[in-house]
């Protein structure tokens, strides 16, 4: 049995020239997921997308 480790602290490193006042352009998450679970849910979970046939049409 895995014991759950959400209590811990997420890992963080800054982008190297974080002091700019640009925005961020990209976000780079690395995540273990047991059997069966899909990283694409778990990504439009913490975007709260929408997982409905007719958003995704109108993303093309």
């Amino acid at each position: 049995m895995e014991v759950s480790r959400e209590d811990e602290p997420l890992e963080v490193h800054s982008a190297p020239d974080s002091n700019s006042q640009e925005p961020q352009k990209a976000l780079k998450l690395a995540f273990t997921l047991p059997a069966s679970c899909y990283a694409t849910m778990a990504i439009r979970e913490l975007l709260k997308t929408s997982t409905s046939v007719a958003f995704h049409k109108t993303l093309n």
